[in-house]
């Protein structure tokens, strides 16, 4: 047992490469334990003394949306007239919220921005007159 959890372990961390579960037999592992491995699923990876990578190319950090309320991304849109807030619990009034222009909007005098945010609440984004142009947003909180 204490061989197939260092085993687990190094894969994890990326010590050790597997990319099918005959694979992990070739490293030592029985194939049942091999082919249970492979479709490890874990709900919390902490970093505390180097990067979380992806070394692979093509790859990528893929998040999960949550709730409406919850989540830590989405789309929203200019209404050409006011501020627009959107209501959510990730925001904190120290978060860095990120926008991205998927569309263009009525002029180019200006762009949307991040007027304030109402922690634990919702964020405001200020958008110039006209505008109605839509953008992505995605919210990262520092790990406490």
């Amino acid at each position: 047992m204490k061989k197939i959890v260092i085993l687990s372990v190094l894969l994890i961390a990326g010590v050790a490469k597997a990319d099918t579960a005959s694979d992990l037999i070739g490293l030592g592992m029985p194939a049942e334990q091999a082919s249970a491995l492979k479709s490890l699923s874990v709900t919390s990876v902490t970093a505390t003394n180097g990067d979380i990578v992806a070394s692979t190319s093509g790859k990528t950090l893929r998040l999960q949306e949550a709730t409406a309320a919850a989540k830590c991304m989405g789309t929203l849109t200019c209404n050409g007239a006011s501020d627009v807030v959107t209501s959510t619990t990730c925001a904190e009034t120290s978060s860095r919220i990120f926008l991205t222009r998927t569309s263009l909007d009525a002029d180019t005098t200006g762009d949307a921005y991040v007027k304030a945010i109402s922690n634990g609440v919702s964020f405001t984004v200020a958008c110039e007159l006209n505008d109605t142009g839509t953008l992505n947003w995605i919210i990262f909180n520092e790990a406490s």
